[in-house]
This record gives structure tokens, C-alpha cells and sequence, in this order.
């Protein structure tokens, strides 16, 4: 059995380019609280805490579902994307990894309460980027191989 990928030498180079495109090695990640009551219940808090500017800001489920700086009112920031944990060379988040355990928990989401449009946008857009990056490859017989 043979496995084939079908990248010629242009598309080759472009992905080696992605890949080391400054986006790419230092993706921005979005905590999606899928049940943020639940996530944090009994007024219970999520704490950010900020070391370039040594200071912290506390985050509570908001009406609209979302995890927003306290008191919480639709008014107040959302928690804000952030980057991965600074980590030895070789050690990094792989955000490939990240799409897929994410993708696999959206898959069970059964939304009791609607989300917001735009977590809604996201978490069928990481789900569609999972299923590009589990794309089949193409297999033939050896036989095949020759034409």
C-alpha cells in the first residue's frame, strides 16, 4: 500500500512558509466557556493575571454567555485572546493540537442557552479547519502506482 501526497514543489514551499510565519509560531488562543455558569458557578471568578503590568483582572459569566471582566455587564471587556504559555524551544504549544481538542469539545456542545453569534462563528470554523487538517490521503495499490 502506497500513501501519497500530492504536493508539488510550489505548494511544498508555500506551507514551509506558513510555518514559519510569525502568526503561525505565535498563534492567539480564545477561551470559549461553552457552559460559563457551569465553567464557573456560585460566584466563583476566572483570575488574568497581566505580569507586564503586574496587575489582575477578575472575569465572571455575563448574560450573554460570554466570560467578561467583573461585574460582568454586557458593557464590560470580554476575556481577551491570549497567547500560549512561553515555553522551551521545541516545547510549544502546537496549535494544530489546540484546533483538534478543541473541535473535539465543540462536538459535544449541546447548547442548552445559545451562545453568542460570533463564539457560535468560531467554533464552526475550528471545526471546519479540524477537518482539513484530518484530511484522508490519498491511497492506491502498488499496482496503481505505475499509472
Amino acid at each position: 500500500m502506497l500513501i501519497t501526497f500530492n504536493l508539488d514543489a510550489c505548494t511544498s514551499d508555500f506551507m514551509r512558509s506558513q510555518l514559519n510565519n510569525p502568526t503561525f509560531l505565535d498563534p492567539q488562543y480564545e477561551l470559549v466557556a461553552l457552559y460559563p455558569r457551569h465553567f464557573l458557578s456560585d460566584n466563583t471568578f476566572l483570575v488574568l493575571y497581566d505580569p507586564a503590568q503586574g496587575d489582575r483582572k477578575i472575569y465572571v459569566p455575563s448574560p450573554d454567555d460570554r466570560l467578561r471582566e467583573s461585574p460582568g455587564d454586557l458593557t464590560c471587556t470580554p476575556f481577551p485572546p491570549f497567547s500560549g504559555p512561553n515555553r522551551q524551544p521545541g516545547s510549544q504549544l502546537n496549535p494544530f493540537l489546540v484546533i483538534l481538542r478543541a473541535a473535539i469539545s465543540f462536538g459535544y456542545y449541546d447548547p442548552l442557552q445559545p451562545l453568542p453569534l460570533d463564539v457560535l462563528q468560531l467554533m464552526k470554523e475550528t471545526t471546519e479547519l479540524s477537518s482539513l487538517i484530518l484530511w484522508k490521503p490519498e491511497v492506491r495499490n502498488g499496482a496503481d502506482q505505475a499509472n
